[in-house]
């Protein structure tokens, strides 16, 4: 079955948004070393410099807009996900347009233990594939983050600038740390819904309802806290292989 997912477009939007951060991200660091070599240069012109200063100012600016464009546009598409997981986990019409293919388990009765299966399924990848974001954005966030601050300590006796420049590693620093929580939550949430579906293995005629409901709603009170944008470059290369390991943990848990 051709997957047909209508809130792909707001992701991608989100996603086209973030790449146009992430350029004006290295532009401010490459604007920023130019900037601080040219100023060590005795007699450079100061306007070049004074220009480049004010450019990598709106740069900045400019990088603040565009995360808050991603941050929005995100949320705004996990509000159609979770209308389509409840849409796909009860039969029902909340969605103006519903998902097809999108989740592995149409074969389960629909009610709530679709749902937790539905959601246990999206909490194994987004825990991988967040997972594997992490050590690239911390390295991205040191490296940068090195740069502006030792250029902005050595370089500037303007505060403005100064302050400016400092906001992006404060960005990239609490982004790293953030996506760190992201990541040891979903654990959590996924090490819970390990032991809640083993339980059921056991005993299928055991209710677990209470259960099941505490794991979506900590699922989803994650993913709407951290507003985290997965690359969609390792999720591309992790989803052949986290699928391959999703079907044989439905398989280890007799989800059927």
């Amino acid at each position: 079955m051709n997957k047909k997912v209508p809130f792909k477009n707001k992701f991608d939007t989100a996603k086209k948004y973030n790449i146009i951060s992430t350029h004006l991200l290295y532009s401010s660091t490459i604007l920023l070393i130019i900037n601080f070599t040219l100023g060590s240069i005795a007699d450079f012109p100061f306007i070049i410099i004074r220009c480049i200063e004010i450019a990598n100012c709106l740069t900045i600016i400019l990088f603040s807009i565009c995360e808050i464009f991603v941050y929005y546009i995100h949320f705004e598409a996990e509000s159609h996900r979770r209308e389509d997981l409840v849409d796909n986990s009860y039969a029902s019409l909340i969605a103006e347009n519903r998902t097809e293919g999108y989740f592995t388990n149409d074969d389960l009765k629909s009610g709530l233990y679709k749902m937790g299966v539905n959601n246990f399924e999206s909490c194994f990848f987004s825990y991988y594939i967040a997972k594997k974001d992490l050590p690239c954005l911390w390295s991205k966030t040191i490296l940068i983050s090195l740069i502006f601050i030792t250029i902005a300590i050595c370089g500037y006796d303007k505060w403005l600038i100064f302050i400016i420049q400092l906001s992006i590693p404060v960005v990239l620093f609490q982004q790293s740390v953030k996506h760190t929580l992201f990541v040891s939550r979903l654990k959590n949430v996924l090490s819970r819904y390990r032991s809640l579906f083993s339980s059921l293995k056991k005993d299928k005629s055991k209710k677990n309802d209470s259960e099941l409901i505490r794991d979506i709603l900590e699922y989803e009170a994650t993913i709407a806290w951290g507003n985290v944008l997965l690359d969609e470059k390792t999720y591309n290369k992790m989803n052949a292989s986290l699928s391959h390991e999703w079907e044989e943990l439905k398989k280890e848990y007799s989800i059927h």
